[in-house]
């Protein structure tokens, strides 16, 4: 590191050094400013240190603007300037020696070598030890005189307004206090919050007023006055009172469960019995929600087939706001259909995380265990419940459904039939052969090749004397119905004998001339669906005996299946639907009875109700007039003073008689009120502000105008939205078309050739 870089280094520092030192002199007088225009109290030194930083931090970038952070042609620059041999050349020792000409490189070595020389006579800026020493004794003497100024009692003097700052409701003005009346004010405000045990949310020590806890938290509230007290209230949303406890004649306490939100105020009685009452706070309760539950898996709906009833996981994930405490599943099972149905519910607990505002919930599903069958429905849902006291809520994720198929029922709707078909009973023997199919498929392990075979075959002769069985349904124990047979020789040619005679067969000549009675194909009193869906299930048990016969069980079984499933539907047809016969009634004959009663005794009765619809916020409507007319007045008129006009002295716009416009106005308050409680934080400051309006109106002055624009804003939130009203009024003529009409006029009277169009405007 050559003496350049050195000397660049402690330029920077000291620069960096002195832009802190302003920054800390600047904070440490606006610190001291504050402490000294205000009370001494943990606020009052939370401002002040808020100021002090951003003071602070605002000098520093200013600095840091006006004097960037100094680079190392500023330190050349510098040096040029106090160095006597740098001969305006410092600025060669930042620059690349090698690429520099001959001249430069004897410059620079010239000038760095008497910069070795005069390192140590060199000045750079020194460190500002008197502004950190200046800033210093400015916090500390502000802090001294701010504590000595609380503790003599005149803090009162230099705080401003704050919120709890009590107006006498008896007294019209302060000037109107004699030297016997004793000013009672709100001193000091300590409140106490202990949320719900189950939340396990910490208590909270608070100064203000204004209160955000959980819902069910317990507050306890310690007023202090500044003289004696004989009762202090606590007056909850206009309507609930709470009563203070004294333990001295100074001090009260308090102490409530919070489980509606609002705003409530603080109102004492002297012992000179006057009233005194503090502005409103709002109480903002965050409710506990219910606890939430979704099923992840599996699916909201599953059907299974009979013959894969596999175990089922179910997923699910519960959140509550504090904690959860137990999960159950509460299911429903049916078994049969129509009047036999029956219902089974059970209830079986479930594991979780105990305590978590998250938890994940497994457990498994055995259709099997459960004992569901063919046709059998399973309805479910999760119900979790959290920590909240003193009875849990409840949450519960929507119903979910696991049908097992019934392969009895029908699945085609175009084969449904209301009308009686004579069908004959079927057997259930193929169910029987795919049960023995599917056991062939499990024992193949352990069976050999041969014993495989011959099983395989057993089955497909089994297979073979059901089909015969179901063939005889539609006529195949007839000969014909195996269609013509053809002999062969020994060598495997045919005869032409029988080719001829099979071509000539008498049967077939004199098949059309014929009416025969007993055709395989009307053998049976089949309807066509049934035929149809009885040959398919046949062309499927064909196929299926194709297989077991060759040997391959596994290409058997869906044929087998698919046959089982054919033949169920047959039977679900057999199934009779009797229509139910209603009571027939004697017809009437209107023609005969139509107008023949007689009416004489019949009074016409008509009767009118005029039905108001209730107006919404009907003393807000009536008191808007009236702020907009106190703002008027005081815009108007321009006056200083805030004093009311007199009744007899005409106004600009005057809303109504003062007296009246008190009571408007306390209407509109309840109301306001009425709306607070719901929503403090949105319209608790305009209820206080109607409130000063009124107070002031009732000493004959004029409110402030911030104090009407807020009321005004805060009433137009609450209107509803006016629904548009038709307008009978017809749009006025325009100036053209006025003089076109009276123009056609006059050249009517005057028996003129009528103008066309109107007449053009004169040009100047």
């Amino acid at each position: 590191m050559n003496t350049f870089e050195t000397l660049y280094q402690t330029w920077t520092k000291r620069q960096r050094q002195i832009r802190a030192a302003a920054a800390v002199f600047v904070a440490a007088l606006g610190f001291a400013g504050v402490l000294l225009v205000a009370n001494f109290n943990r606020e009052t030194v939370a401002i002040a240190a808020a100021v002090a930083a951003s003071l602070g931090a605002t000098t520093y970038m200013a600095e840091r603007i006006k004097h960037p952070v100094t680079s190392a042609r500023g330190l050349a620059k510098h040096l040029n300037a106090v160095l006597p041999g740098a001969e305006e050349s410092m600025e060669l020792l930042l620059g690349e020696t090698a690429n520099a000409g001959l001249l430069e490189r004897l410059q620079t070595d010239r000038v760095s070598l008497r910069l070795e020389k005069a390192i140590g006579g060199i000045k750079l800026p020194g460190i500002p030890y008197r502004m950190w020493v200046y800033g210093a004794v400015a916090m500390i003497v502000s802090m001294g005189i701010s504590i000595m100024i609380a503790l003599g009692g005149e803090s009162q003097r230099f705080s401003p307004a704050a919120t709890t700052r009590a107006v006498s409701e008896e007294r019209k003005n302060k000037s109107a206090l004699t030297a016997t009346d004793v000013f009672v004010d709100l001193q000091n405000t300590s409140i106490e919050i202990k949320p719900p045990v189950y939340t396990a949310l910490p208590q909270a020590s608070q100064s203000v007023l204004n209160i955000q806890t959980a819902e069910g938290a317990t507050a306890v509230w310690r007023l202090t006055f500044t003289g004696e007290a004989e009762s202090v209230r606590l007056i909850f949303n206009q309507k609930d009172t709470l009563q203070g406890a004294a333990i001295s004649r100074t001090v009260f306490t308090a102490e409530k469960v919070l489980t509606q939100q609002g705003f409530y105020t603080v109102e004492w009685t002297t012992r000179e019995k006057k009233n005194y009452r503090s502005s409103y706070a709002a109480i903002a309760l965050t409710k506990d929600l219910p606890p939430a539950i979704v099923i992840d898996a599996p699916d909201e709906e599953i059907i299974i087939e009979p013959a894969s009833l596999k175990p089922l996981v179910l997923k699910a994930a519960a959140t509550d706001d504090y904690g959860l405490t137990s999960a159950t599943l509460t299911g429903t099972i049916t078994q049969g259909t129509g009047e036999a149905v029956k219902f089974k519910t059970i209830t079986v607990p479930l594991s979780l995380q105990k305590g978590r505002k998250r938890s994940m919930i497994s457990a498994v599903i055995d259709p099997r265990v459960l004992g569901l069958g063919s046709g059998d429905e399973f309805y479910y849902t999760v119900e979790v419940a959290d920590n909240h006291q003193p009875s849990p809520q409840q949450g519960r994720s929507p119903a979910h459904r696991i049908s097992v198929r019934d392969t009895s029922v029908s699945l085609s709707v175009a084969s449904a039939s209301l009308g009686v078909s004579r069908l004959p009973e079927y057997f259930t023997s193929q169910r029987q052969i795919i049960i023995d199919t599917e056991k062939l498929l499990r024992d193949k392990p352990k069976l050999s090749e041969r014993e495989f075979n011959r099983i395989s075959d057993d089955i497909g002769i089994d297979q073979k004397i059901l089909r015969l069985r179901y063939g005889k349904f539609l006529g195949e124990e007839f000969e014909t119905a195996i269609g013509p047979h053809q002999d062969e020789d020994e060598g495997g040619s045919k005869s032409p004998d029988a080719e001829s005679s099979a071509a000539t067969s008498p049967a077939d000549i004199m098949r059309p001339y014929t009416h025969l009675h007993d055709s395989e194909e009307n053998a049976t009193l089949f309807a066509d669906d049934v035929k149809a869906m009885l040959k398919a299930s046949l062309a499927q048990m064909w196929e299926s005996e194709l297989r077991l016969r060759t040997h391959r069980p596994k290409e058997a079984l869906p044929f087998e299946r698919n046959a089982l499933k054919l033949l169920k539907e047959v039977q679900q047809q057999s199934r009779l639907y009797v229509q139910r016969v209603g009571a027939e009634l004697p017809p009437l004959s209107p023609i005969e009875k139509r107008l023949t009663g007689d009416l004489g005794k019949i009074k016409s009765i008509t009767e009118r109700d005029v039905l108001k619809a209730k107006e919404p916020f009907a003393a807000i409507r009536k008191a808007m007039p009236v702020l907009t007319a106190l703002g008027l007045h005081r815009e108007e008129t321009g006056l200083k003073s805030n004093a009311l006009p007199a009744p007899e002295q005409p106004v600009s716009h005057p809303p109504v008689s003062w007296p009246v416009s008190q009571s408007v106005l306390r209407d509109a308050a309840s109301e306001l009120a009425a709306e607070a409680t719901g929503k403090p934080q949105a319209y608790l400051p305009a209820l206080q502000a109607m409130n000063r309006i009124i107070a002031d109106t009732r000493r004959a002055r004029l409110p402030k105008p911030e104090d009407v624009r807020l009321v005004l804003r805060a009433c137009w939130m609450l209107l509803p939205e006016s629904r548009p009203q038709l307008s009978s009024e017809t749009a006025s003529p325009s100036p053209y078309a006025e003089r076109y009409f009276s123009e056609l006029s006059r050249a009517a009277r005057l028996n003129l050739p009528q103008r066309s169009a109107p007449p053009r405007r004169a040009t100047k």
